[in-house]
């Protein structure tokens, strides 16, 4: 009795122990900051209402990406810093994804007002097959809890379409 008293107590402090030693550890490591998806997790969506300011900023940085972007084939990641400074990351994606998960961990380094992605898709009609080309847009505001998008159909547009979030 006395012998399984005993090995319970050190199994106990022994859990203790570890335990005190992984979180300190987890303490230790250090980040230079969150990814886009870290900081959703601390404030997830919860049917917020854009307002129409931050549709109108967004709308007004898609105009600068489009002006600053020969054609919408190239897939292209811009950031925008809190002093409203539109910057182009310089990088070869192979598609929307990859740039899309690049642009995710840039959140890390930079204090970011927003995130572009810009990258070629397609579109398939779900009763005919039939698929067409079609270029995203994909923004993430700092104020706003998910991504906003513009769906646009030609690689060089004269006209923005509307803005979903």
């Amino acid at each position: 009795m006395h012998n399984s008293l005993m090995n319970r107590r050190i199994f106990i402090f022994s859990i203790i122990l570890l335990s005190i030693s992984c979180n300190r550890n987890s303490e230790s490591t250090t980040q230079t900051g969150k990814s886009r998806s870290e900081l959703l997790k601390e404030i997830p969506y919860r049917g917020e209402i854009i307002s129409d300011g931050i549709t109108e900023s967004i709308t007004q940085t898609i105009r600068l990406v489009i002006e600053q972007t020969e054609t919408l084939n190239e897939v292209a990641i811009f950031y925008m810093v809190e002093h409203g400074k539109l910057e182009r990351l310089t990088g070869n994606w192979e598609n929307g994804i990859i740039a899309l998960n690049q642009a995710n961990e840039l959140w890390r380094d930079i204090d970011l007002t927003m995130s572009i992605v810009v990258y070629p898709s397609f579109s398939q009609d779900a009763v005919t097959g039939e698929t067409k080309e079609l270029w995203v847009i994909e923004v993430d505001h700092k104020s706003v809890s998910r991504t906003c998008r513009m769906f646009i159909d030609k690689p060089t547009p004269n006209e923005l379409t509307e803005l979903t979030c």
